[in-house]
């Protein structure tokens, strides 16, 4: 059998994955066969332009604009098409009890909130005493979140922001692969929040800012970013 290197590669589902994964291999120089069931590229990411200028998201409508991200809207020339999320964006709500409750973005707001309970409130705070945890095995994040807060903020927390990114259920989701962060900081520094705390003192140091990406979408939807990906493949290597 000759060089493995030398193969080409089969990869099975054209969504942003998959698209990045072929893009990534054939600028390595491997040969790339991308299969896709359906009749279109994008998977999950699909944008619909409707009479009267109304922009649809049947899928997910924005990203996080990590530094990898942003490397990537470069390189496919995109960035006339970027557009950045309104502040107000970042406000959310959880409903809870028939009425939507802000989620609290502050250590001030989640004392005050009433989302969660005094009982979930100081689990929280004693979440920082937490030592190094090594698994022998993977578990759902919402097993892992449970075990580090409980089982309310897994119900008025967790479940929505995965429903959000994954439509999926926290339940099924490996921590491990999901979210590896919160795998690795487990793992080192046993506190998740400490770890949050120390990866945004090590930010600051390095002159980053510490908050999270933002949060972005493209003029017209994010659909133009699948779109660009397979523009970059060569013909003949995808199959609907």
């Amino acid at each position: 059998m000759g060089n493995s290197s030398s193969l080409p590669v089969a990869i099975l589902g054209g969504g942003l994955t998959g698209l990045s994964a072929a893009r990534a291999l054939i600028r390595a120089g491997h040969r790339v066969r991308l299969f896709e069931r359906s009749d279109r590229l994008g998977g999950a990411v699909a944008s619909e332009l409707h009479p009267g200028g109304w922009l649809v998201e049947a899928g997910p409508n924005s990203l996080q604009e990590t530094p990898a991200v942003a490397q990537l809207i470069r390189d496919l020339g995109l960035d006339s098409q970027r557009v950045a999320a309104q502040p107000a964006a970042k406000n959310r709500y959880i409903v809870r009890d028939g009425r939507p409750v802000p989620l609290p973005l502050s250590p001030p707001a989640f004392l005050r909130t009433p989302l969660f309970s005094l009982c979930t409130k100081v689990r929280l705070l004693t979440e920082l005493l937490r030592g190094p945890r090594v698994r022998h095995g993977d578990v759902s994040i919402a097993t892992l979140v449970r075990e580090h807060f409980g089982t309310e903020l897994v119900d008025y927390a967790l479940n929505p922001f995965v429903a959000g990114i994954y439509a999926g259920d926290a339940s099924h989701l490996s921590s491990r692969h999901a979210f590896p962060s919160l795998w690795q900081a487990e793992q080192t520094h046993g506190s998740l929040l400490r770890a949050q705390i120390s990866a945004a003192r090590a930010k600051r140091a390095r002159g980053e800012p510490s908050g999270p990406p933002p949060i972005i979408s493209f003029r017209e939807g994010l659909g133009v970013l699948p779109h660009a990906l397979a523009a970059t493949l060569p013909e003949g290597s995808v199959e609907l």
